[in-house]
């Protein structure tokens, strides 16, 4: 009896090795809201919608070429200063996997009308009287907060919320 208790305990513990993985493998990377750059841009292929093949070159502000691949268009929830989520589509964003960071471009929003407004380290985006997002300055690039639709994924979570279940219950 004592080894079938044993083998049932490791068990357990690969099943809780299993289900157990940090959450901020699912986040995605903040957007930041550049004024020089000419496009809507992202290293990630997973954030696009509508996602289609596409061809051509961008220049880095270092003037390094990068390859673009594709295009698409990206949802963002965007989490303004009062609390409240404006969601936002942005159209024609290309995929550029060189880049380092998701880029939202002042250029091509400006040519559709959008106005901006800063204030301190805040910088807001409007169309019209609607505030469609706020970016922040983090201290080295302005940053578009979004809200994050990590999946609750760890062990912990799950054992909480389904009433403290042993991990061999879960299956």
């Amino acid at each position: 009896m004592n080894k079938e208790n044993k083998e049932k305990e490791e068990k357990d513990k690969a099943e809780e090795a299993n289900i157990t993985s940090e959450d901020s493998k699912v986040r995605n990377k903040s957007f930041y809201f550049d004024t020089a750059c000419t496009s809507h841009m992202t290293p990630r292929a997973g954030r696009l919608l509508n996602y289609s093949v596409y061809g051509g070159f961008v220049k880095s502000s270092s003037q390094k070429s990068m390859e673009i691949v594709g295009n698409g268009d990206v949802v963002m929830d965007c989490v303004l200063r009062d609390g409240s989520v404006s969601s936002f589509c942005v159209r024609g964003v290309l995929h550029v996997p060189d880049l380092a960071h998701p880029l939202i471009s002042w250029r091509k929003l400006r040519e559709k009308g959008y106005t901006e407004f800063g204030e301190g380290d805040y910088i807001s985006i409007n169309k019209g009287t609607k505030v469609v997002f706020e970016a922040v300055f983090d201290g080295n690039l302005i940053e578009i907060p979004e809200t994050s639709h990590s999946a609750h994924i760890t062990y912990d979570f799950w054992h909480q919320a389904l009433g403290h279940l042993a991990p061999s219950t879960m299956d």
